[in-house]
């Protein structure tokens, strides 16, 4: 497995993937797939990307440097009523195929980015996630905090909208360390099998907080 740093060029082979995860999503009701597509945020983010053999993203995970609560609201599309710490990176597009979801994917996404904002100025991580995903206790686990999302202002016709409750999960930069050690114990997937793409390999912090400022 090689992760990768996706850019606007592999705009194709991110959607695919992010509408074939969503597809068999669950807690999850869909009217189109266009907010799936890459845009203008994505061009902002850090795109990270797990490629398998045969050179197919089979995984993904978004990473956006917030500084306000109103541009999170935005983001996440829910009123937060105990904000995380900011600056905060805002992670979304969580996204694994369904062959390889039991191999927690996810957590190499989280370890690769704890590593690289570890000395970093962002003061905490943050995402939503729905209520009954199986991954809540293990990453509360890793001292991530959750407090339940206000989606009162959706309307019933947005092409995305959640059949369950919602949370919006933090983890504050002093949780950093400890998350990380206990991260890395609990991965599946074997982590010296994943190799640095080329744009990630040279030097990767310096790169990903660019990316990220």
């Amino acid at each position: 497995m090689k992760l990768v740093l996706a850019t606007r060029a592999d705009a194709e082979r991110v959607n695919t993937l992010r509408v074939d995860a969503y597809k068999t999503a669950t807690g999850s009701v869909l009217r189109d797939f266009d907010f799936l597509l890459w845009n203008s945020v994505d061009d902002r983010a850090c795109v990270l990307c797990l490629e398998n053999s045969e050179g197919k993203f089979v995984a993904s995970l978004r990473c956006i440097w917030v500084n306000e609560l109103a541009e999170l609201e935005d983001l996440c599309d829910a009123k937060i009523a105990s904000p995380p710490p900011f600056p905060t990176l805002y992670q979304d597009k969580l996204t694994t195929l369904v062959d390889y979801r039991l191999q927690r994917l996810s957590m190499i996404f989280r370890i690769f980015v704890m590593q690289a904002a570890i000395e970093s100025d962002i003061q905490s991580f943050s995402f939503t996630i729905n209520e009954t995903a199986s991954r809540v206790p293990l990453l509360q686990n890793l001292g991530y905090q959750f407090t339940p999302a206000d989606l009162s202002h959706r309307q019933e016709d947005n092409a995305f909208n959640n059949s369950v409750g919602v949370l919006i999960g933090s983890l504050h930069h002093k949780h950093f360390p400890t998350a990380l050690e206990e991260a890395i114990k609990s991965q599946v997937y074997p982590l010296e099998e994943v190799q640095l793409g080329a744009s990630l390999a040279t030097d990767t912090h310096e790169l990903i907080r660019k990316a990220w400022a």
